[in-house]
This record gives structure tokens, sequence and C-alpha cells, in this order.
């Protein structure tokens, strides 16, 4: 079994889910930008949506476990398809 590790960046300007193999290459990643509005009341303020970020920070989850799925290598799959010879059966 393979174990990674998901990290996910609440930026300032966008949010991001990034998964890591055991060997700390970054193997799958998903970012969306998000906006900010003023409080109301406060110039120069910013609100932070919560519900809104939560479901933005799901989606790049979603996204980077679908990109890491996406690259994962075929030859595991292949192997299972090799004859008593090692050859590919078709």
């Amino acid at each position: 079994m393979t174990t990674h590790l998901l990290v996910l960046d609440a930026g300032t300007g966008s949010g991001r889910a990034v998964v890591f193999d055991r060997a700390g290459n970054q193997v799958g990643v998903a970012q969306e930008e998000w906006r900010h509005l003023p409080e109301p009341g406060v110039p120069g303020s910013m609100a932070f949506d919560i519900a809104g970020g939560w479901a933005l920070l799901r989606r790049c989850i979603q996204g980077a476990l679908a990109s890491l799925r996406a690259d994962r290598p075929r030859h595991r799959r292949d192997q299972r398809h090799l004859d008593a010879r090692g050859d590919r059966a078709l």
C-alpha cells in the first residue's frame, strides 16, 4: 500500500491541495483562486467566507486526488496482463 501526504494551503489569493509521495515528490495538485469581500463598515478589511472557502478547498482536494490517479503509472495494471512467458497478452 502506498502512503501519500495531502497538504492544504489556504493562502491570501487562492486555496490549493498538494499530494506528496513518501519520497517527497509532488504527485498531485489542484488550485483555485478565491475572493475576499470587504467587511461592511470597515474600510480596507477583508471578510472570509468560511463555507465558500471550505467548499473551494474540498474541490481542490478532489482535484488533487483525481490528478494523482490520472498521473499514476499504468505499469502495475499492465503487469497483470502478462502471460506465463512474460509476453503481454492482448
